[in-house]
């Protein structure tokens, strides 16, 4: 060894915990989907590019609606995932012991979209206010109450527990709920949900 070389040092490098839990939600009121059609944001795109505007095609309701669902790989719709990991984060606040900023790291709901169970979407229609102040009808889709997703979160265990992850869903499902005029952004109730007990899991997975 020559003069000043060290002695190599062995590391051991600590083995991060990622366990895997599927819970299933159920809703406990409407959901209505918010999905961007490709059409709307194409107008977006050319409003941002100063694009000259064209003249209005006539409204089309039924493809409004069907532009604000989310279409499930296979068939079916689907809520993005983002959605329900976003609102077990905001359910942060409502318990103590976690911070949100530690939640957005210690856990992730798997996959783009998790599949609508249990319930078929309807065209709903809506007054709402744009942006100028002015009115506007609103045509998206909604299933109601009673609809089912299975999550599945991987989670970081040396972070946070199972048990951590149920109460924040929980939370989440309570307070803030997913997609449209949820409690967190409107106050309404709209997308709400529960975590399933022991003897609805085990009917859905009968069936």
């Amino acid at each position: 060894m020559g003069f000043g070389a060290k002695k190599p040092v062995s590391v051991e490098v600590p083995k991060l915990k990622i366990e895997e839990l599927e819970v299933i939600v159920i809703g406990t009121e409407r959901v209505v989907c918010n999905r961007w059609s490709e059409k709307a944001k194409k107008q977006m795109l050319d409003k941002q590019m100063g694009k000259a505007k064209t003249k209005k095609d006539p409204r089309d309701p039924v493809a409004d609606y069907e532009g604000s669902l989310y279409p499930f790989p296979g068939g079916g719709y689907g809520i993005p995932c983002i959605a329900f990991k976003k609102s077990m984060v905001s359910g942060c606040r409502s318990v103590d012991g976690l911070t949100m900023t530690a939640a957005r790291q210690a856990f992730f709901v798997v996959g783009d979209l998790v599949k609508i169970e249990n319930a078929e979407p309807a065209m709903r229609s809506d007054m709402v206010r744009n942006d100028d102040g002015g009115a506007d009808i609103r045509f998206r889709g909604e299933f109601l109450a009673g609809w089912r997703c299975r999550l599945r979160i991987r989670y970081n265990a040396n972070v946070i527990s199972a048990q951590w992850i149920l109460l924040l869903l929980s939370a989440a499902g309570f307070g803030v709920g997913v997609l449209e005029n949820r409690p967190e952004k409107s106050g309404d109730i709209w997308g709400t949900f529960r975590v399933a007990n022991e003897d609805e899991v085990f009917d859905v997975v009968a069936r």
